[in-house]
């Protein structure tokens, strides 16, 4: 995983909203399947949207919310493979349902709905490079993004996926910017934030949705540490069995200046890595080891750091393969911070060879034409 660029995939795409004219008692049951997914018990929550199918086939939320969820497992090498045929068929039959003509009084969000379903289009398309058939799908869900807006401008949950996609365009990776120029819809970081605060604090369906995007956007790219802290207390209160959740949520307590704290936040991640949990499991040792030695150095202790970030280098699932050029540049910076400047670029070098785009490379390029000191940056 390029942690910017993957941070961006799944901030456009990967938690879309939910609509349709739903009861009480449906809306509660989809919210119920949108938090199992959140706290990582995504195979329950696909069960929810399959039940839903079942009773409401002429619904489109389940079936737009069952891909969302097949769409949803971490990645791993050699299993949970992507049915890519039955998500499409579960898309197609979610956009179908959705034009069938009986919403007419809740087209805003059916137009969310069918934005959301193209934004999943386009994910999957990006995903095996199919680049003309994800700018197409994603021409698709800005037509319909915009007149969901159109229709119903205070909405929370459109709030959402304009703020989304106004933070994304903004602040989009390079290589899905070229992918995802053709949109028309202006980028502005700001407006896309307040737009997620609002979700966060208001959303209906998008609530959660909103408070994870905005932890990983201020602790991975804002570097807006006290808002990050915020979001990530409760989200690991609401959804302890998500390890997501737990690495920016540490670090970003670590920046704050509040060790203590994110040592407990990381004690508590490794305690549910050593007793096995789902998806705390091997393929995220590595990015514990890392998480471990950052907070280390954040509190001065660059020999114990070292220790920590020597064992992130052994990777041993693909998906993972962006910790080792991290844990490489940041022993190049406790390298720097010793004044052991030939061994600093020594981790540099290593850290560059490593051909792995994401902030690995980032930092050892950045540190290689100017060596690092303490508070130098991430």
């Amino acid at each position: 995983m390029k942690i910017r660029a993957a941070l961006f995939l799944m901030i456009m795409f990967v938690f879309p909203p939910i609509v349709g004219a739903e009861e009480a008692s449906l809306r509660s049951e989809l919210i119920r399947g949108i938090n199992l997914i959140s706290n990582g018990d995504i195979a329950r929550g696909e069960k929810v949207f399959a039940s839903i199918e079942d009773r409401e086939p002429t619904n489109p939320a389940p079936y737009i919310y069952r891909a969302m969820a097949l769409m949803s497992y971490p990645p791993r090498e050699g299993v949970n493979e992507i049915d890519r045929a039955l998500i499409e068929g579960l898309l197609e039959r979610g956009i179908e349902c959705a034009l069938g003509g009986k919403w007419e009084n809740e087209k805003g969000r059916v137009n969310l709905l069918l934005a959301t379903a193209y934004s999943l289009v386009a994910q999957l398309s990006l995903d095996h490079k199919e680049y003309l058939k994800a700018a197409a799908a994603a021409l698709r869900a800005e037509d319909y993004l915009k007149e969901a807006e159109r229709i119903s401008p205070d909405d929370p949950d459109v709030r959402y996926g304009v703020g989304l996609v106004s933070y994304g365009m903004a602040e989009m990776p390079p290589f899905a910017r070229s992918v995802l120029s053709i949109l028309h819809i202006p980028g502005d970081k700001e407006q896309g934030i307040e737009d997620l605060k609002t979700a966060a604090e208001k959303g209906v369906y998008t609530k959660t949705s909103a408070r994870i995007a905005l932890l990983m956007i201020m602790a991975n790219i804002e570097n807006r540490y006290p808002e990050a802290v915020f979001y990530g207390r409760e989200l690991t209160d609401e959804f302890p069995n998500n390890p997501e959740l737990y690495f920016p949520y540490a670090n970003a307590l670590s920046e704050t200046g509040d060790h203590e704290g994110a040592r407990t936040v990381a004690t508590a991640l490794g305690e549910k890595i050593d007793d096995g949990q789902p998806y705390f499991d091997g393929a995220i040792v590595p990015r514990y080891h890392h998480l471990m030695g950052k907070l280390l150095m954040d509190e001065g202790q660059y020999e114990e750091a070292a220790v920590e970030l020597s064992k992130a280098l052994v990777v041993r699932d693909k998906n993972y393969a962006w910790v080792q050029p991290l844990a490489l540049a940041r022993l190049g910076m406790i390298e720097d911070l010793s004044r052991r400047r030939e061994k600093a670029v020594g981790f540099y070098r290593r850290a560059i060879d490593t051909h792995v785009e994401g902030a690995g490379i980032e930092l050892a390029e950045k540190y290689l034409a100017q060596p690092y000191r303490s508070g130098g940056g991430k």
